[in-house]
Parts: structure tokens; C-alpha cells; sequence
């Protein structure tokens, strides 16, 4: 049942984004691509690696926190969404 209510939570939150975005579908795939890693990456339970930087980065950009801008990770613009309206 969480994978269910996870799966629903993650397509609203990325027809929000499409809406945002005005449908930008690389950008939308690529944050669809995060989050399955991030969470996918959520499950090893070896404590070590759940306080890793790696991980910790992972999340930072399914979050939307850190952005690839000129082959550069930055991070996300406060007023991100009003960029692309």
C-alpha cells in the first residue's frame, strides 16, 4: 500500500512540476528518474551508507535542492518555479 500512495504522491507531484515547467518532458523524466533512485537508494538499510554524502546528494536533487546548470550542480533557485511560467 505505500508503494501505491508513494507512486500516486510522486505523478502529482510531477504533473505539478509539468504544469510549472510548461511541460517539459527531459526535465520531468529526469526528476522522475531521481526520485526512483533516491527511494530505491532509501531502502539499504547499512547505516553508513544511509548517512553517506552520496545519498545525501541523491535526495538534495529528487527534492529539487540542487540543479544541473552548465554541467555545473548548483543550488535550486528559491523562486524556481516562476522561472518557467
Amino acid at each position: 500500500m505505500q508503494l501505491m500512495s508513494y507512486n500516486i504522491q510522486e505523478q502529482a507531484q510531477l504533473t505539478s512540476v509539468d504544469q510549472m515547467r510548461g511541460g517539459n518532458m527531459e526535465n520531468l523524466a529526469a526528476i522522475q528518474q531521481t526520485r526512483m533512485l533516491a527511494h530505491t537508494l532509501s531502502q539499504n538499510g547499512d547505516p553508513n551508507f544511509q548517512n553517506s554524502k552520496f545519498l545525501q546528494f541523491v535526495s538534495k536533487m529528487s527534492r529539487g535542492e540542487l540543479i544541473v546548470d552548465d554541467n555545473q550542480v548548483k543550488p535550486a533557485p528559491e523562486n524556481w518555479a516562476t522561472e518557467y511560467q
